[in-house]
């Protein structure tokens, strides 16, 4: 029974330490406008492979300046906080408007971090873009933009795999700084909980509401990830991040008032 609660109380830490990680992890992805950056990555390859080939008259300098157009055509938030973006393609030298700069990435959602086939497939159909398509293709039109929707799910998911496996990578490094930083030593918490069954208990106790806390965390992530374009809904994820960081700092002095041995100290130091 002993080593049971003792890995039951060890289990519930490491718990407690990911939901702190993955606070880390989601920051940092805000901040540097990950989801934004990959999306526009995926449709500047989907254009170079896909889209340029039905305008074969076109040149290397026309083809990039359509693939800006392009990107600002599937990226653009046509309904952002504050002044209304033109987008790059109507621009003018005294247009006010802007969506470069880190407040627009986190605040004023000036470019969008999702796009599903069918918003794609709207934009793209009422855009010159698909009247290129229509002009240029020599089957079926129906069948072409078909075609062109089951690519783009197909360059959908596979770059969602790729900014899988880096977010992956980033969580572990960033769990490796979460324990050293935290002074979390794996052993040093199996010999605590093994020799004072009553700190393991205490953390026992806790193990309802980090499991809720736990729920409610990943529905957040959700939130965030898929947060729309409109204000309300951004002030919402942000909400949900600094909640997210409020109750990380919370769970952490909860294990230290419980005697769980982790955070530094003039002896661990």
């Amino acid at each position: 029974m002993l080593w049971l609660n003792a890995a039951l109380a060890f289990s519930i830490t490491m718990l407690i330490l990911s939901m702190v990680t993955s606070v880390f992890v989601e920051t940092f992805h805000r901040l540097s406008a990950i989801r934004v950056k990959g999306l526009r990555l995926m449709l500047g390859h989907f254009f170079d492979r896909v889209v340029a080939q039905y305008t074969p008259q076109a040149d290397t300098q026309t083809l990039a300046l359509l693939k800006e157009e392009f990107l600002d055509t599937m990226t653009v938030n046509r309904a952002p906080t504050g002044t209304a973006f033109k987008g790059k393609i109507s621009r003018s030298n005294d247009d006010a408007s802007h969506d470069e700069g880190l407040w627009n990435y986190l605040w004023q959602g000036r470019r969008l971090d999702h796009l599903d086939i069918n918003d794609f497939m709207s934009r793209l159909g009422s855009s010159k873009f698909g009247d290129n398509i229509r002009a240029n293709s020599s089957g079926i039109t129906e069948t072409i933009l078909k075609d062109i929707a089951q690519k783009f799910a197909a360059f959908g998911d596979e770059a969602s795999e790729f900014f899988q496996r880096r977010a992956r990578l980033f969580s572990v490094v960033t769990a490796m700084f979460v324990a050293w930083a935290m002074f979390v030593q794996p052993q040093l918490l199996l010999t605590t909980y093994l020799q004072n069954p009553d700190i393991a208990n205490k953390v026992l106790e806790m193990q309802e509401n980090v499991t809720k806390d736990y729920v409610a965390s990943k529905q957040k992530e959700l939130i965030t990830a898929q947060a729309a374009n409109d204000q309300a809904n951004l002030e919402k994820a942000s909400k949900a991040l600094q909640d997210a960081m409020t109750a990380g700092n919370a769970k952490m002095a909860s294990l230290q008032q419980a005697g769980v041995p982790i955070g530094w100290n003039d002896e661990r130091l």
